[in-house]
């Protein structure tokens, strides 16, 4: 019977902590019931989980002790607050040595984007209904961005973002109106993903950005939609737009498309099919 070196079990145990010993901290809340339950019936979804990481990867402890008393030593933290949550996920996510183990093409420059966000703004300010990492990638459950079922995946992320900014109890502070998911969801884009089952095509972030999250007014229609559709110079040549009028222009993507509820023809986004300039249908996107 061949033997394992034991140089390579040591290397093991350094590499992968969360195998080295049993976590009581999952294992005892699998056995509670309601929400205590909860965090480690999705923890098996959990892309960190399937890294190797453990429950005192965030909230510190000793899950090597089966008592809850001795397993919640001077670091345990139980619940962090919202401000806290974004450092605590850049504090791995900025971190070569730390990230690198897992994906060497992850980056590392998420934190500091957040912080330069209209979120993360409002959040250092104060506001503390801003979103955070946990309302966009979930808690307990953050699955790979490529996992379909992921809370930032294509067809996920009108409802996620939607969970804010169709809330008007959030967005009533904001003067934000609460009907961009539902009007993206009448829009081309949604049902050419749909219907089409087309990865490619815009979604929330493609518009406004992941992390780095501008405001919504500096992000110019023309220069957004230019990745997928072109550069204005090219578009208004295309027969669908060489009869638009240089005047109507100025109004730019938007001003015919909308933005949310994109259409294909003008005047689609508003409510209605609507028809192209002197009455001829618009090409598709």
């Amino acid at each position: 019977m061949r033997t394992i070196p034991i140089v390579l079990i040591l290397e093991c145990i350094v590499l992968f902590p969360a195998f080295s010993a049993k976590d009581f901290c999952y294992e005892c809340h699998l056995r509670l019931r309601g929400k205590l339950k909860g965090p480690s019936v999705l923890w098996a979804n959990d892309a960190h989980n399937q890294a190797g990481l453990a429950c005192t990867t965030c909230h510190k402890g000793d899950a090597s002790v089966d008592d809850l008393v001795g397993s919640k030593t001077s670091t345990f933290i139980g619940t962090f607050h919202r401000p806290q949550i974004a450092r605590l996920c850049g504090d791995c996510h900025s971190d070569a040595a730390q990230i690198h183990k897992v994906n060497a093409k992850l980056p590392l420059d998420q934190l500091a984007q957040y912080q330069t966000s209209v979120h993360g703004k409002k959040m250092a300010a104060g506001d503390e209904a801003a979103a955070t990492c946990i309302d966009c990638h979930s808690l307990h459950e953050i699955r790979k961005v490529s996992d379909p079922k992921s809370a930032v995946a294509l067809l996920q992320q009108p409802d996620t973002c939607g969970r804010c900014h169709s809330n008007p109890e959030i967005m009533a502070s904001r003067n934000l109106p609460v009907n961009q998911a539902e009007n993206y969801k009448r829009g081309g884009h949604w049902m050419r993903a749909t219907m089409r089952g087309d990865i490619k095509v815009a979604r929330c972030t493609s518009c406004h950005l992941d992390h780095e999250v501008p405001p919504a007014k500096t992000r110019l229609p023309d220069t957004t939609c230019q990745p997928c559709h072109g550069a204005p110079e090219a578009v208004y040549q295309d027969r669908a737009h060489w009869r638009v009028d240089v005047s109507e222009r100025g109004r730019g993507c938007v001003g015919c498309h909308s933005n949310h509820a994109v259409s294909r023809r003008p005047g689609g986004g508003r409510g209605g099919g609507g028809r192209g300039m002197r009455g001829r249908p618009m090409r598709g996107m």
